[in-house]
């Protein structure tokens, strides 16, 4: 994804043995990267590029989703053995919570997300530790493209990994609610006790008049907390294709 873009956006990505030399589009150069922690592990002065990276995942979350029937690729990856041959994909599984667009009086983020790889076999079976295997080196390999498949079998192969994804990805989001859940609740007890103190804080000082007002306006942004709290409930989950390829070998070049 990194080298790619650098070479279409008018940056360089040079690559050296193990590592690569990186100039970004706007001057920044980067030296000695590598793109997993193993090869950081083994090479010393490395700079390790990965999600944790700003602009790495900047790239990462703004990837442009795979439409239903776009032409994917037929690929060989060097570092898999030839008898893995398949259909690939990585998707973005996405909980957005609430029904508003910006929430005023929460802290908590209304968007979670995760990514989960799937991999299906000529027989169509799922296989999740070979997918993170593909994935893992495709991040350390460089595939080549052999050829693309029709507008038919591009199609069927995105909702046969669609549908794969869905399956895979329940654990994730399940995850991901129990983390928004557990933010929620975090967040209706931060509140609660934050007005309480603010309640007291405004009845022990003050004109009655400007103390009614004061209590008056808390009511008013509790009120807006609560409904807020209450549409952070409400959620809805959302799964985004970012990449689907054509595992083959270089074999299988006729497709």
């Amino acid at each position: 994804m990194t080298v790619g873009y650098l070479n279409s956006h008018g940056g360089a990505a040079i690559r050296k043995r193990s590592w690569w030399e990186l100039s970004w589009p706007d001057g920044q150069e980067q030296h000695k990267c590598v793109f997993s922690t193993r090869e950081a592990d083994r090479l010393t002065d490395a700079t390790l590029l990965n999600l944790e990276n700003n602009r790495v995942r900047g790239l990462a979350l703004n990837l442009p989703q795979v439409a239903a029937g776009q032409p994917l690729p037929c690929v060989t990856v060097s570092r898999l053995p030839s008898s893995i041959t398949g259909l690939w994909g990585l998707f973005e599984i996405r909980l957005r919570a609430g029904m508003r667009q910006k929430t005023q009086s929460l802290r908590i983020p209304t968007v979670r997300r995760g990514y989960v790889s799937v991999f299906l076999s000529e027989e169509g079976k799922l296989f999740l530790p070979t997918a993170r295997h593909i994935w893992d080196a495709l991040q350390t390999a460089e595939p080549q493209v052999m050829d693309t498949l029709s507008f038919e079998k591009s199609a069927t192969a995105y909702e046969r990994l669609q549908e794969a994804a869905e399956q895979a990805g329940h654990e994730l989001f399940d995850a991901l609610q129990q983390e928004h859940l557990s933010s929620v609740a975090r967040e209706e007890e931060r509140g609660t006790v934050a007005f309480g103190s603010r309640r007291k804080a405004i009845e022990r000082v003050g004109l009655p008049e400007v103390r009614q007002y004061r209590l008056a306006r808390c009511d008013a942004e509790e009120a807006e907390w609560r409904n807020e709290l209450q549409s952070a409930r409400q959620i809805v989950p959302e799964i985004l294709p970012l990449l689907m390829l054509k595992i083959v070998s270089k074999s299988q070049c006729s497709l």
